[in-house]
């Protein structure tokens, strides 16, 4: 059996949880390829290379907001291949929610018209297979949940004295959040939760930090307007910072490298992910693999993933972000038993297991 993903494979969470599903696949000794996708030019070379490979599966990762207007010539490349060859080609959707969302019927209309061409879609959250059945009407029998999955960590060093002097981290307690400075990402929850911890615990502001990790995601084409939206985002987060009276406890530090990635999340005493819209999250399964505690907003594949250990808030809700930080602060059991209940999701969810699902699934495709 001989797979090729099309994705993206320079930057963003989609290229590094191919990059894990891949690794390890090819570990397993299954034969499998990458056609990247990270310019306009790619899309050009894509029938070429798949000619080349002659693939059993292909299977795209898919996002509007990677392809754009391009995704028409993408569709009917595909489309070509698949008439001229026995090649299954399946999708993994990765933000049907937050589009359908964001284009209303149009967007609908649009996730139906485009898994047509697919012989199996996949999705990482039940919502956003519930969205594709009931409001996008697509055969329930073509769409199947497979988790992200837990991240995996090659290098494990130990940075944390390097990454402490270098982001002038002075404070023994980290409150993290890393990722991608976005209008959806709900930072100003956390600033506003922030305020109130170190009001409400004034012996807290000698030994607590916040720390925003992260930058505004380079975009491309008609999608440069996200990346002003956010950009004009982030600029009010850092007013919103210094109104709040903050600037001693929360640390701005934009992007950090990949090889400080495991460290900075070790490092944190706990980590937060006050998003209000979201399908799923990579961060999420950094925070699992590091078994870190993490609070995150009750949505979309959050809410699946940590339902029945948490920790979970009410989206848009600073108290209550206020409240479990406390919490977990002060009750170590509590605490300890959010570590031991990510482990078991760690143990669940990881590379090698869902990777078996995939191939199951890929296999029974082509009998």
């Amino acid at each position: 059996m001989k797979i090729c993903f099309i994705s993206p494979s320079k930057t963003g969470g989609i290229s590094t949880y191919i990059k894990r599903i891949v690794d390890n696949l090819i570990k397993n000794k299954i034969d499998v390829k990458i056609i990247p996708f990270n310019n306009n030019s790619d899309i050009k070379k894509i029938y070429s290379e798949l000619k080349i490979i002659k693939p059993d599966i292909i299977r795209l990762e898919y996002t509007l907001s990677i392809y754009g207007i391009y995704s028409l010539l993408l569709f009917r490349i595909l489309k070509k291949f698949k008439g001229e060859n026995k090649t299954k080609i399946v999708v993994n959707f990765h933000e049907v929610k937050r589009e359908t969302d964001f284009l209303g019927i149009f967007g609908k209309i649009y996730y139906n018209l485009i898994s047509k061409l697919f012989d199996k879609i996949y999705v990482h959250t039940n919502e956003a297979r519930e969205i594709l059945i009931n409001k996008c009407k697509v055969s329930s029998e073509k769409i199947k949940v497979i988790h992200h999955g837990t991240y995996e960590f090659k290098d494990k060093k130990d940075l944390s004295k390097e990454i402490r002097k270098k982001y002038n981290l002075d404070k023994e307690n980290i409150i993290l959040f890393f990722g991608f400075i976005h209008i959806d990402k709900g930072i100003e929850y956390l600033l506003n939760a922030g305020k109130g911890l170190f009001k409400n615990n004034p012996e807290l502001k000698k030994n607590t930090q916040i720390v925003i990790a992260g930058d505004v995601r380079a975009r491309k084409g008609i999608f440069k307007i996200f990346g002003y939206w956010d950009e004009k985002y982030l600029k009010n987060l850092l007013k919103l910072k210094d109104s709040l009276n903050l600037k001693e406890n929360v640390k701005f530090i934009g992007s950090v490298e990949d090889k400080e990635i495991y460290s900075l999340i070790n490092l944190s005493k706990i980590m937060v992910l006050p998003y209000t819209n979201a399908e799923q999250s990579g961060i999420l399964n950094l925070a699992l693999a590091v078994h870190k505690p993490m609070i995150a907003s009750n949505i979309g594949g959050l809410k699946e993933t940590l339902k029945d250990i948490g920790v979970l808030v009410s989206p848009k809700n600073s108290r209550e972000i206020e409240k479990e930080i406390k919490k977990l602060f002060e009750d170590k059991k509590y605490y300890n038993s959010i570590v031991q209940g990510y482990k078991k999701i760690e143990e669940e969810q990881n590379t090698a297991k869902i990777n078996k699902l995939i191939v199951k699934e890929f296999r029974e495709l082509i009998k």
